[in-house]
């Protein structure tokens, strides 16, 4: 069973308010999404889980977990603007392999976007950038 939260998403370097309202379904697996095209509408977001990749856990056999989320592209504020370093690959969009390539006013990486023409397109928020602040 899932529960819809509804948070803001902040840039931890300056407080500011980088995405509109988003209500966020927790669930076990996302749900099945084409590409070029939107995942999410205005508004939504998935908080998941995910795999931690080997070289950043201990080295025991245990599978941990992360949390991560994914919002709709339509929900981050026009002041989260595009890097100004290379991390803007991609050939129809931004396919978000080079990293966090979306910034605050402040200038502080807050997340990548994945937009390109082979993907569904999101943005995901980077844990250590951002935080959320919870409205509902």
């Amino acid at each position: 069973m899932s529960k819809r939260l509804l948070h803001i998403l902040h840039c931890a370097a300056c407080d500011a308010v980088v995405s509109e309202p988003v209500s966020i379904e927790l669930e076990d697996e996302l749900p099945p999404v084409e590409r070029n095209r939107p995942a999410f509408s205005r508004g939504e977001g998935w908080l998941t889980k995910r795999p931690v990749p080997p070289a950043s856990r201990p080295t025991n056999r245990k599978i941990l977990y992360s949390n991560f989320v994914l919002i709709s592209l339509e929900s981050l504020l026009e002041g989260v603007a595009d890097s100004p370093t290379n991390q803007l690959m991609g050939c129809c969009g931004r396919d978000g392999i080079g990293g966090p390539n979306r910034i605050c006013s402040c200038g502080e990486h807050v997340g990548t976007e994945f937009s390109d023409c082979w993907m569904p397109w999101f943005f995901e928020p980077d844990p250590g950038a951002t935080y959320w602040e919870v409205l509902q």
